[in-house]
């Protein structure tokens, strides 16, 4: 089985967990449909190295783009809906062999200081007062710069 296979199993099934703890502890709308139930489509655009972005379109929280930075680290930051930045988050940044997490800051921002490469982002968590996010991200193959929105309940 292929290691991008492997990842895919591995972050449907960590989704479908997530979902249903949400579920058991009485969590969700039943007026609306469940996150989960979303779909994420991944565009690549770019004129040069300079203004490369990767956008991924989601039903649920909006876009996330990656733009490309000189920090030599990737920042992931959380925002809500008034883009103002969601301290406590729990961010997983992954490759095809290791995840690690990061919960981000009073700026809404987690780091990670990987070597340069395309990784798998996922919220695992948000705090009290914020929908939970299922959908999976991707950087750009360099150090970057994330915004995820996330929305108030």
């Amino acid at each position: 089985m292929s290691k991008s296979l492997n990842k895919s199993i591995i972050a449907l099934v960590i989704t479908m967990a997530m979902a249903a703890m949400t579920t058991a502890c009485g969590g969700g709308n039943e007026a609306e449909p469940p996150v989960a139930e979303t779909t994420a489509v991944t565009e690549t655009t770019g004129t040069s190295d300079d203004t490369l972005t990767n956008t991924t379109d989601t039903a649920a929280t909006g876009k996330a783009e990656s733009v490309k930075n000189n920090e030599n680290m990737y920042r992931i930051y959380v925002k809500d809906q008034d883009l103002s930045p969601v301290e406590g988050a729990m961010v997983q940044f992954c490759t095809d062999t290791t995840c690690l997490v990061g919960e981000t800051d009073k700026d809404g921002m987690a780091s990670f200081t990987e070597a340069p490469g395309i990784y798998d982002i996922h919220i695992l968590s948000v705090p009290d007062g914020y929908d939970e996010v299922t959908e999976g991200y991707t950087t750009i193959d360099s150090y970057s710069d994330m915004t995820i929105k996330v929305n108030k309940k």
